[in-house]
Formats: structure tokens, C-alpha cells, sequence
């Protein structure tokens, strides 16, 4: 299988699922870290989405470009839930050997995501 025939199967059946178990994550995840990311994310943004635009396989490596969709209802890195829904863009890649995710790497815009959340107020900056 390849590799992006992979991540299409494991976004479709245990990233977009209802509800993100570890059960349904194992059979594509040695990653701990990557298990435990996700719990963080299904905790404070429970049933949320990724919605896949790109994907460029090298190797044993995969790289998405990819949008978040989620509603913030629970509790998120210390910031009770805003009850507001964000959609927002980032990049990952994974490392893939023997047919599981051994490791990842997440590029976010972090400060997009707090303001997203309320948390913090961005101003314009004229040009």
C-alpha cells in the first residue's frame, strides 16, 4: 500500500471519526507523542476534522498540507472551552515504517489559533 493510500485509510477510519480512540488509532500509530496530540486535540475539540488538501510522499515520509475543523467544548491546554469553532490551516509530516506512524512533526500557526479561540486580540497593521 502506499503511503498516501495509508493516510488516506487511517484519516478515514480513526482521524474523522466521531470519536478518536485508541483503539482505532493503534493499528496506524507507534507514535505516543502523536497519540497522546490527538487526545489533547479530542479533548478540547471533541469530533473535530481534518480535511486533507495536499500530500507529496518521499520515501518512507509524508507531508499534508491539511485544514483543522473543530469546536472548542472542552477544556484545551489550560483555556476553558470558548464554545467557538475554528478552521485553520497546518503542515505534517510523518515517518512510516512497517506499516505504522513512528513519528511526526506539526507545523501550526499557534497564535492563529488563539485568536481564533478569543484568547488573544490581533489589530490590523496597515500596509
Amino acid at each position: 500500500m502506499s503511503l498516501k493510500l495509508f493516510i488516506q485509510d487511517f484519516y478515514l477510519n480513526a482521524i474523522n471519526e466521531k470519536a478518536k480512540t485508541r483503539s482505532l488509532l493503534e493499528p496506524y500509530v507507534a507514535d505516543e507523542s502523536l497519540l497522546e496530540h490527538v487526545d489533547l486535540f479530542e479533548m478540547g475539540f471533541p469530533k473535530y476534522r481534518i480535511e486533507i488538501e495536499d500530500m507529496v510522499e518521499e520515501g518512507n515520509k509524508i507531508v499534508l498540507r491539511a485544514r483543522f475543523q473543530g469546536r472548542h467544548d472542552g477544556p484545551f491546554n489550560g483555556i476553558p472551552p470558548t464554545n467557538k469553532v475554528v478552521d485553520l490551516p497546518f503542515m505534517i509530516m510523518y515517518h512510516i515504517e512497517n506499516g505504522k506512524i513512528v513519528h511526526h512533526w506539526l507545523i501550526g500557526d499557534q497564535l492563529a489559533m488563539l485568536t481564533a479561540l478569543g484568547v488573544i486580540q490581533m489589530e490590523a497593521q496597515s500596509a
